[in-house]
């Protein structure tokens, strides 16, 4: 059917991301769950939100696991940037390794990260660091 074609094609390229990128297989990873708690702009019962980083790339994932569209709003806290060796950034572009959309936003502790995530779907935003 057409709807398993598509899951077939969004599990393809999260496996190609998972395969190609050095900050997924070799990078440091950060979960962001603990200070992205129930709001308005992020349910942490259906939605997930972790960075993966390396020397020349960082990655916000943020999973969508409902079946409506999400807009997150993603806090990124000072001690992940510390952690993961990433300076504040404002009008960073992102590039969504899923999707192939780009965006800009700051990438800061002082602002949330915005994303909009289709049903069931996922957004992998990736910058230059």
């Amino acid at each position: 059917t057409e709807q398993e074609k598509q899951l077939r094609s969004f599990y393809s390229r999260l496996m190609n991301i998972a395969r190609s990128e050095r900050c997924v297989s070799n990078g440091r990873f950060f979960d962001l769950m603990y200070v992205n708690p129930v709001s308005g702009q992020f349910n942490p019962h259906r939605t997930y939100a972790f960075l993966r980083a390396d020397s020349h790339h960082a990655m916000l994932t943020v999973a969508n696991f409902d079946g409506m569209a999400v807009n997150a709003a993603v806090n990124i806290p000072q001690h992940a940037f510390d952690y993961m060796q990433l300076t504040a950034r404002n009008t960073c572009l992102l590039t969504d390794l899923i999707s192939g959309n780009t965006q800009r936003s700051d990438i800061s502790p002082e602002r949330p990260v915005r994303v909009s995530i289709p049903p069931y779907s996922a957004a992998v935003l990736r910058w230059k660091i």
